[in-house]
């Protein structure tokens, strides 16, 4: 069963969100992860507008989410990503 995260950010520091996007990046594939979408907010249909970014990642299941988030790797960057950005993960399985 496919897991996939939506990653959706308000950003603090376009310089930071940077950085921390090219060394988030490098930790999704040793968990199989890849990036499927990325997108900026062009504008809100209806309701409160959303995140500035969002992005969709698939993995092979909800496991593999789990032991890429909890990597040491990963972990090292939430410190650049709290000053990045406001970030909301959410974990959905089909």
């Amino acid at each position: 069963m496919s897991a996939y995260i939506i990653v959706n950010c308000n950003i603090k520091d376009a310089e930071k969100f940077a950085e921390y996007g090219s060394k988030a990046g490098a930790t999704f594939a040793p968990y199989g992860g890849k990036l499927i979408k990325r997108g900026k907010l062009q504008g809100t249909l209806s309701g409160t507008p959303g995140a500035s970014v969002t992005a969709v990642f698939e993995f092979s299941d909800a496991d593999a989410v789990q032991a890429w988030y909890q990597s040491d790797d990963y972990q090292a960057l939430l410190p650049l990503r709290s000053e990045a950005c406001d970030m909301n993960i959410s974990v959905y399985v089909d």
